[in-house]
This record gives C-alpha cells, sequence and structure tokens, in this order.
C-alpha cells in the first residue's frame, strides 16, 4: 500500500514502540546498577479482625457500706485495719458511751485522791459501779466485705455520726468506662469487651457492657458505661482493687474475609494524613501502594489498596525511607 498517510501512521507507532522498549531497558539497566537493599517481609493473609473501640476508665464497686457511730464516747475496741476481710455481722468496733465514759474516769479520780482505806473501798465501790452499770455499744458490719479505710484508733474520742469504718465488696466490682459522645452510637448493653491494666501487664479481662449512664460530662463530652467482668478466676480477682486505672477494648463487630499486615509495614503520613505498603513485585522490586486503614486488633490491621492481594509479599523493616521502585532483598521473614 503507497497510501502516504498510512506510511506516516506506521513510522510514528514505530517510533512509539522504540521509545518504550528504550525506556523499558533503561529502567531495567538502571535498577540493575541500583545497590539492593536487604529487608524483612510477611505475606499479606486474608481473615478475620475485630472491629472495636478503645476506652479509658477506673474500678468501681456497686456495694460499699459506710459505718458510723451511733453514740457519742470513747473507743475501747478496734478491730480491723484497712486490707481486712470481714464477714457480715463481724464486730469491728466497741464504743462507750460519754455519760459511763465521764463515771468511770470520775472513780478513778476519787481512787487517786484517797488517802484513806475508807476512802479507798467507797472509790472502789464507785469504780465497780460505774464499770457494771456503763452502756457500751457494739458496731458491726452489715455486709461482708475488705475494710477500705478506718476512722478511729482505741481510746479515741468519737462524736455521734463520726465516720468508722467503710467496707468494700470487692464481688460488686466493675468497670467505669468513660465513652466519648462521637462513639457512643457503636456501644449497646451486652457487647462484649476485654479489660486491661498498667498494673497488671498481660492480663486482659473479660467483660460485657452493662448499664449505660443517661448523663454526659460536659467537660470531657463522655458517657459512662459499666462495663461487668465475667467469670473472674482466683488470681484475676485477687488482681482487682478500686480506683484503678485501665482500658477496655468494646468489640463493636467484625470484618470477615479482610486482608491483613503487621502494623509496621503501615507507613503514615501524618501531614496528608494517608498511609501506604511497600509490598515487593517481580523482579524484587519495590513498589508503593497507598492503603486505607481499617480495624486493629493482635498485631494485625485491616488493609485496603488497589493492587494489594492475598500472600503478596509486605516490607516490614526497611521500609521507612524506601524509594519506589528499589531493588530489594529478603533477608529475613516473620510470620504476620
Amino acid at each position: 500500500m503507497n497510501n502516504p498517510l498510512f506510511r506516516t501512521f506506521a513510522l510514528a507507532v514505530l517510533i512509539v514502540l522504540f521509545g518504550c522498549s528504550k525506556k523499558a531497558s533503561d529502567e531495567e539497566r538502571a535498577a540493575a546498577r541500583s545497590p539492593v537493599v536487604e529487608v524483612k517481609a510477611v505475606p499479606v493473609v486474608k481473615g478475620d479482625i475485630e472491629d472495636a473501640i478503645v476506652v479509658e476508665g477506673t474500678t468501681e464497686v456497686v456495694r460499699r457500706e459506710k459505718i458510723v457511730s451511733p453514740i457519742a464516747g470513747v473507743a475501747i475496741s478496734v478491730r480491723g485495719i484497712e486490707g481486712t476481710q470481714v464477714r457480715r455481722g463481724d464486730t469491728l468496733a466497741v464504743i462507750r458511751s460519754g455519760e459511763s465514759q465521764a463515771a468511770i474516769d470520775g472513780a478513778n479520780a476519787l481512787l487517786k485522791a484517797a488517802r484513806t482505806e475508807e476512802q479507798r473501798k467507797e472509790a472502789m465501790r464507785s469504780y465497780d459501779l460505774a464499770l457494771s452499770s456503763q452502756n457500751v455499744m457494739a458496731i458491726s458490719c452489715s455486709s461482708g466485705g475488705v475494710v477500705a479505710s478506718r476512722g478511729v484508733n482505741v481510746g479515741e474520742l468519737v462524736t455521734e455520726g463520726t465516720d468508722l469504718f467503710t467496707i468494700t465488696d470487692l464481688s460488686s466490682i466493675y468497670f467505669a468506662a468513660d465513652i466519648p459522645l462521637k462513639s457512643l452510637p457503636q456501644v449497646r448493653p451486652g457487647m462484649h469487651c476485654r479489660v486491661s491494666f498498667p498494673s497488671a501487664p498481660g492480663a486482659e479481662i473479660a467483660a460485657v457492657v452493662g448499664a449505660i449512664e443517661p448523663s454526659a460530662d460536659l467537660e470531657s463530652q463522655s458517657v459512662r458505661a459499666h462495663l461487668v467482668f465475667q467469670r473472674l478466676g482466683p488470681e484475676e480477682r485477687s488482681l482487682m482493687k478500686t480506683d484503678m486505672f485501665g482500658s477496655a477494648r468494646i468489640v463493636t463487630g467484625m470484618h470477615r474475609g479482610v486482608l491483613l499486615v503487621p502494623p509496621a509495614a503501615v507507613l503514615r503520613d501524618d501531614e496528608t494524613n494517608t498511609a501506604s505498603v511497600i509490598v515487593i513485585a517481580p523482579g524484587s522490586i519495590a513498589r508503593t501502594i497507598d492503603v486505607t486503614i481499617g480495624a486493629t486488633d493482635k498485631g494485625l490491621v485491616e488493609v485496603q489498596g488497589s493492587g494489594l492481594h492475598e500472600g503478596q509479599l509486605v516490607i516490614t523493616e526497611g521500609n521507612y525511607g524506601l524509594p519506589d521502585s528499589a531493588r530489594v532483598r529478603v533477608g529475613g521473614s516473620e510470620k504476620p
């Protein structure tokens, strides 16, 4: 065919093909000359991951008994220091009324002032009468628990209504979690959660969301939820104290059949609020893939990105600052 237009078009195609081939060849030669970076990598896996929110809070108790003195007088017996376990009905203190104490003090004064045998006998009769007729009251607890505080010692004067003891029933302990208002629509009673404490590293205690208080805290913009512990064992129960700071992971849903990578594989750009991972393409070439981050749990992160698939090697060490198209060599691997 001698059409000039056709010959011009064919020549243009040949030039483009030659240029692309030359460019690809140049890239391959440049990659071959570039240094090889040693990295660690793991395969992208597909699985299920919990969707959850993490909140903070402290332990509190439902049942706490405050014991006060019903009379004014003197404590002549006190039992139980902080941390002592007590049972329902145990006597914790004995209070002698102020009138009885005054009569005994008066008889003692007469005894000290006696100079003759007759005076001493009279003073002893007054003392015995004061003791035999004294008005004392035993103070007991109406519920069992642990002595959380004690406000009196033997020999101290108390007034009516003086705080003597606080008894805490640790079997009624719960976790008071502060739920941010923005997360409140995701939380419902009955949801499962795990509570952990800095004072007990590694321990996670199962709980469920119980009551959610009706009013919000304006300062913190949060609502308090009561997380009820489930099946506390002896070791876990021994860890439980009031006012323990901790965090709770409340499971709000489950993402199934999603792509998962270790947190170390995710590169975050705080300036642009974006994230990416670097995978190893054929020819041991590093390729950056922009991803969207989903749920995070137990050392795995849910990711979504164009071109990302199960089994693909994703770099977990040596990825920071690694340029796109760099040549890499996997020097070690780890399970995701």
